[in-house]
Protein backbone atom coordinates (compact mmCIF):
# COMPACT_ATOMS: atom_id res chain seq x y z
CA UNK A 1 0.00 0.00 0.00
CA UNK A 2 1.31 3.41 -0.94
CA UNK A 3 0.94 5.77 2.00
CA UNK A 4 1.90 9.45 2.25
CA UNK A 5 4.35 9.55 5.16
CA UNK A 6 2.81 12.85 6.31
CA UNK A 7 -0.84 11.70 6.10
CA UNK A 8 -1.73 10.67 9.68
CA UNK A 9 -5.24 9.64 8.63
CA UNK A 10 -3.92 6.67 6.65
CA UNK A 11 -1.29 5.35 9.02
CA UNK A 12 -1.35 4.90 12.72
CA UNK A 13 2.25 4.14 13.35
CA UNK A 14 5.30 6.42 13.08
CA UNK A 15 7.52 4.60 10.64
CA UNK A 16 11.18 5.58 10.21
CA UNK A 17 10.27 7.21 6.92
CA UNK A 18 7.59 9.30 8.56
CA UNK A 19 9.84 10.27 11.46
CA UNK A 20 12.54 11.37 9.02
CA UNK A 21 10.01 13.42 7.04
CA UNK A 22 8.69 15.05 10.20
CA UNK A 23 12.20 15.90 11.36
CA UNK A 24 12.92 17.43 7.99
CA UNK A 25 9.75 19.48 8.16
CA UNK A 26 10.50 20.62 11.71
CA UNK A 27 14.04 21.60 10.72
CA UNK A 28 12.67 23.54 7.76
CA UNK A 29 10.17 25.37 9.96
CA UNK A 30 12.88 26.13 12.51
CA UNK A 31 15.14 27.61 9.82
CA UNK A 32 12.26 29.72 8.52
CA UNK A 33 11.50 30.95 12.04
CA UNK A 34 15.17 31.74 12.62
CA UNK A 35 15.33 33.74 9.40
CA UNK A 36 12.14 35.60 10.34
CA UNK A 37 13.58 36.35 13.76
CA UNK A 38 16.90 37.47 12.31
CA UNK A 39 15.11 39.73 9.81
CA UNK A 40 13.00 41.13 12.62
CA UNK A 41 16.09 41.78 14.73
CA UNK A 42 17.89 43.39 11.78
CA UNK A 43 14.91 45.63 11.10
CA UNK A 44 14.66 46.61 14.76
CA UNK A 45 18.40 47.27 14.89
CA UNK A 46 18.24 49.38 11.74
CA UNK A 47 15.27 51.29 13.14
CA UNK A 48 17.17 51.99 16.36
CA UNK A 49 20.29 53.02 14.44
CA UNK A 50 18.30 55.35 12.20
CA UNK A 51 16.57 56.84 15.23
CA UNK A 52 19.95 57.43 16.88
CA UNK A 53 21.39 58.87 13.66
CA UNK A 54 18.40 61.20 13.34
CA UNK A 55 19.02 62.41 16.90
CA UNK A 56 22.70 62.97 16.13
CA UNK A 57 21.81 64.87 12.98
CA UNK A 58 19.29 66.95 14.91
CA UNK A 59 22.06 68.07 17.25
CA UNK A 60 24.24 69.10 14.29
CA UNK A 61 21.69 71.34 12.56
CA UNK A 62 21.57 74.85 14.10
CA UNK A 63 18.48 75.68 16.16
CA UNK A 64 18.55 79.27 14.96
CA UNK A 65 20.49 81.51 12.59
CA UNK A 66 21.78 85.04 13.19
CA UNK A 67 19.54 87.99 12.46
CA UNK A 68 20.62 91.56 13.08
CA UNK A 69 20.07 95.00 11.52
CA UNK A 70 22.92 94.26 9.09
CA UNK A 71 22.46 90.53 8.49
CA UNK A 72 19.68 87.96 8.25
CA UNK A 73 19.86 84.25 7.43
CA UNK A 74 17.37 81.48 6.87
CA UNK A 75 17.68 77.81 5.99
CA UNK A 76 15.47 74.94 4.83
CA UNK A 77 16.49 71.31 5.17
CA UNK A 78 14.34 68.48 3.78
CA UNK A 79 16.02 65.05 4.09
CA UNK A 80 15.12 62.42 1.50
CA UNK A 81 15.02 59.74 4.21
CA UNK A 82 14.65 60.11 7.97
CA UNK A 83 18.41 60.68 8.01
CA UNK A 84 19.89 62.62 5.13
CA UNK A 85 23.36 63.50 3.93
CA UNK A 86 23.10 67.29 3.74
CA UNK A 87 24.49 69.61 6.37
CA UNK A 88 24.68 73.32 7.05
CA UNK A 89 26.13 75.38 9.85
CA UNK A 90 26.76 78.98 10.90
CA UNK A 91 29.43 79.74 13.50
CA UNK A 92 30.22 83.10 15.06
CA UNK A 93 33.92 83.86 14.83
CA UNK A 94 33.71 86.98 16.99
CA UNK A 95 33.38 90.74 16.40
CA UNK A 96 30.59 90.43 13.86
CA UNK A 97 32.38 87.87 11.71
CA UNK A 98 30.65 84.65 10.74
CA UNK A 99 31.63 81.35 9.17
CA UNK A 100 28.89 79.61 7.21
CA UNK A 101 28.87 76.37 5.26
CA UNK A 102 26.61 74.03 3.32
CA UNK A 103 27.78 70.47 2.67
CA UNK A 104 26.62 67.29 1.00
CA UNK A 105 28.01 64.17 2.64
CA UNK A 106 28.33 61.02 0.52
CA UNK A 107 25.86 58.33 1.52
CA UNK A 108 22.73 58.26 3.64
CA UNK A 109 21.64 56.96 7.00
CA UNK A 110 23.92 56.16 9.91
CA UNK A 111 27.21 56.36 7.98
CA UNK A 112 26.30 59.80 6.61
CA UNK A 113 25.31 61.04 10.07
CA UNK A 114 28.64 59.88 11.51
CA UNK A 115 30.62 61.50 8.72
CA UNK A 116 28.55 64.66 9.16
CA UNK A 117 29.35 64.71 12.87
CA UNK A 118 33.04 64.28 12.05
CA UNK A 119 32.84 67.15 9.55
CA UNK A 120 31.22 69.52 12.04
CA UNK A 121 33.67 68.59 14.79
CA UNK A 122 36.61 69.10 12.42
CA UNK A 123 35.41 72.52 11.26
CA UNK A 124 34.66 73.81 14.73
CA UNK A 125 37.90 72.48 16.22
CA UNK A 126 40.12 73.77 13.42
CA UNK A 127 38.38 77.14 13.28
CA UNK A 128 40.09 78.15 16.50
CA UNK A 129 43.50 77.38 15.01
CA UNK A 130 43.07 78.45 11.38
CA UNK A 131 41.06 81.57 10.58
CA UNK A 132 42.55 81.61 7.06
CA UNK A 133 39.86 79.96 4.93
CA UNK A 134 42.05 78.02 2.45
CA UNK A 135 44.14 76.62 5.31
CA UNK A 136 41.00 75.69 7.21
CA UNK A 137 39.52 73.83 4.21
CA UNK A 138 42.86 72.12 3.53
CA UNK A 139 43.05 70.81 7.09
CA UNK A 140 39.41 69.69 7.06
CA UNK A 141 40.19 67.75 3.89
CA UNK A 142 43.16 66.07 5.58
CA UNK A 143 41.07 64.99 8.57
CA UNK A 144 38.28 63.65 6.36
CA UNK A 145 40.77 61.74 4.23
CA UNK A 146 42.32 60.07 7.26
CA UNK A 147 38.93 59.26 8.79
CA UNK A 148 37.50 57.68 5.64
CA UNK A 149 40.75 56.37 4.10
CA UNK A 150 39.86 58.48 1.06
CA UNK A 151 36.87 56.21 0.33
CA UNK A 152 34.15 58.78 1.09
CA UNK A 153 33.82 62.39 0.06
CA UNK A 154 32.10 65.64 0.95
CA UNK A 155 31.16 68.57 -1.26
CA UNK A 156 31.26 71.85 0.59
CA UNK A 157 30.64 75.56 0.15
CA UNK A 158 32.25 77.47 3.01
CA UNK A 159 32.71 81.17 3.51
CA UNK A 160 33.29 83.95 6.01
CA UNK A 161 31.39 87.22 6.21
CA UNK A 162 32.29 90.38 8.09
CA UNK A 163 29.13 92.27 9.06
CA UNK A 164 30.81 95.65 9.38
CA UNK A 165 32.73 95.74 6.10
CA UNK A 166 30.66 93.29 4.03
CA UNK A 167 33.87 91.43 3.14
CA UNK A 168 33.08 87.91 2.01
CA UNK A 169 35.53 85.10 1.36
CA UNK A 170 34.56 81.63 0.18
CA UNK A 171 35.77 78.25 -1.04
CA UNK A 172 33.56 76.11 -3.26
CA UNK A 173 34.82 72.53 -2.82
CA UNK A 174 33.19 70.48 -5.57
CA UNK A 175 29.82 71.91 -4.54
CA UNK A 176 26.98 73.67 -6.37
CA UNK A 177 28.20 77.29 -6.73
CA UNK A 178 26.44 79.84 -4.55
CA UNK A 179 24.41 82.57 -6.27
CA UNK A 180 24.90 86.24 -5.42
CA UNK A 181 22.06 88.59 -6.44
CA UNK A 182 22.68 92.34 -6.64
CA UNK A 183 20.34 94.89 -8.25
CA UNK A 184 19.15 92.53 -10.96
CA UNK A 185 22.61 91.09 -11.64
CA UNK A 186 23.47 87.51 -10.72
CA UNK A 187 26.94 86.16 -10.08
CA UNK A 188 27.88 82.53 -9.40
CA UNK A 189 30.56 81.98 -6.79
CA UNK A 190 32.52 78.99 -8.08
CA UNK A 191 36.13 79.51 -7.02
CA UNK A 192 37.69 76.98 -4.69
CA UNK A 193 38.85 73.41 -5.02
CA UNK A 194 37.67 69.86 -5.67
CA UNK A 195 35.55 67.70 -3.35
CA UNK A 196 36.96 66.93 0.08
CA UNK A 197 38.19 63.65 1.53
CA UNK A 198 39.36 61.95 -1.67
CA UNK A 199 42.66 63.64 -2.50
CA UNK A 200 45.68 64.10 -0.26
CA UNK A 201 46.71 66.83 -0.70
CA UNK A 202 44.13 68.90 -2.56
CA UNK A 203 45.28 69.39 -6.17
CA UNK A 204 44.49 73.12 -6.24
CA UNK A 205 42.96 75.91 -4.15
CA UNK A 206 41.56 79.29 -5.21
CA UNK A 207 40.05 81.68 -2.69
CA UNK A 208 37.00 83.63 -3.86
CA UNK A 209 36.40 87.14 -2.53
CA UNK A 210 33.87 89.92 -2.87
CA UNK A 211 32.43 92.76 -0.83
CA UNK A 212 28.69 92.69 -0.23
CA UNK A 213 26.56 95.79 -0.62
CA UNK A 214 23.33 96.60 1.23
CA UNK A 215 20.49 94.53 -0.22
CA UNK A 216 22.70 91.75 -1.62
CA UNK A 217 21.28 88.25 -1.42
CA UNK A 218 23.41 85.12 -1.23
CA UNK A 219 21.82 81.69 -1.77
CA UNK A 220 23.63 78.38 -1.25
CA UNK A 221 21.99 75.04 -1.97
CA UNK A 222 22.79 71.36 -2.43
CA UNK A 223 22.45 69.36 -5.65
CA UNK A 224 19.08 67.99 -4.50
CA UNK A 225 17.68 71.38 -5.56
CA UNK A 226 19.15 71.83 -9.03
CA UNK A 227 19.14 68.12 -9.95
CA UNK A 228 15.55 67.43 -8.91
CA UNK A 229 13.78 66.03 -11.99
CA UNK A 230 10.18 66.06 -13.14
CA UNK A 231 8.33 63.17 -14.80
CA UNK A 232 10.03 64.05 -18.10
CA UNK A 233 13.43 63.68 -16.36
CA UNK A 234 14.08 67.40 -16.77
CA UNK A 235 16.22 68.76 -13.90
CA UNK A 236 15.11 71.84 -11.99
CA UNK A 237 18.43 73.38 -12.99
CA UNK A 238 20.24 76.61 -12.23
CA UNK A 239 18.04 78.56 -14.66
CA UNK A 240 14.87 77.89 -12.64
CA UNK A 241 16.74 78.57 -9.39
CA UNK A 242 18.08 81.86 -10.71
CA UNK A 243 14.68 82.77 -12.17
CA UNK A 244 13.02 82.27 -8.80
CA UNK A 245 15.59 84.49 -7.10
CA UNK A 246 15.05 87.20 -9.72
CA UNK A 247 11.30 87.06 -9.11
CA UNK A 248 11.75 87.49 -5.34
CA UNK A 249 14.64 89.96 -4.98
CA UNK A 250 13.17 92.03 -2.15
CA UNK A 251 11.80 89.18 -0.04
CA UNK A 252 13.30 88.08 3.25
CA UNK A 253 15.58 85.02 3.20
CA UNK A 254 12.89 82.73 4.62
CA UNK A 255 10.39 83.81 1.94
CA UNK A 256 13.00 83.37 -0.79
CA UNK A 257 13.66 79.84 0.46
CA UNK A 258 9.93 79.12 0.54
CA UNK A 259 9.56 80.39 -3.03
CA UNK A 260 12.42 78.19 -4.28
CA UNK A 261 11.08 75.14 -2.43
CA UNK A 262 7.58 75.78 -3.76
CA UNK A 263 8.86 76.04 -7.33
CA UNK A 264 10.86 72.83 -6.85
CA UNK A 265 7.83 70.98 -5.49
CA UNK A 266 5.75 72.14 -8.44
CA UNK A 267 8.49 71.01 -10.83
CA UNK A 268 8.78 67.62 -9.16
CA UNK A 269 5.01 67.19 -9.00
CA UNK A 270 5.00 66.80 -5.23
CA UNK A 271 7.25 66.14 -2.25
CA UNK A 272 8.70 62.96 -3.75
CA UNK A 273 12.31 64.14 -3.61
CA UNK A 274 14.97 61.60 -4.57
CA UNK A 275 17.72 63.49 -2.74
CA UNK A 276 18.10 65.77 0.27
CA UNK A 277 17.21 69.42 -0.27
CA UNK A 278 19.03 72.20 1.58
CA UNK A 279 18.88 75.97 1.12
CA UNK A 280 20.82 78.59 3.09
CA UNK A 281 20.02 82.19 2.17
CA UNK A 282 21.76 85.30 3.50
CA UNK A 283 20.57 88.90 3.14
CA UNK A 284 23.14 91.61 3.83
CA UNK A 285 21.83 95.02 4.93
CA UNK A 286 25.04 96.56 6.30
CA UNK A 287 27.35 99.19 4.92
CA UNK A 288 29.70 97.21 2.66
CA UNK A 289 30.55 98.69 -0.74
CA UNK A 290 32.45 97.65 -3.84
CA UNK A 291 32.93 94.27 -5.47
CA UNK A 292 35.85 91.91 -5.92
CA UNK A 293 36.56 88.85 -8.08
Amino acid sequence: MNVDPLDVSKIGDYTPTRVTALRHQVDLLNRQLERMLENRLVQERMKQELSLAAQVQGFLIPDSLPNSPSLSMSAIYVPHHDVGGDYYDVVEMGRGKWLYCVADVAGKGVSAALLMAHLQASIRALLHAYTDLPTLVTNVNDLLGHATRSERFVTLFMGTLDEESGALQYVCAGHIPAVLYRNGVLQTLNKGTTLLGMFQPLPFMELGTCVLEPGDLLLICTDGVVEGQNEKQEPFGMDRLVGTICETPELSPDLVNSAVLGRLIAHRGGWNFVDDVTLLTIRYSGGGAGNGG
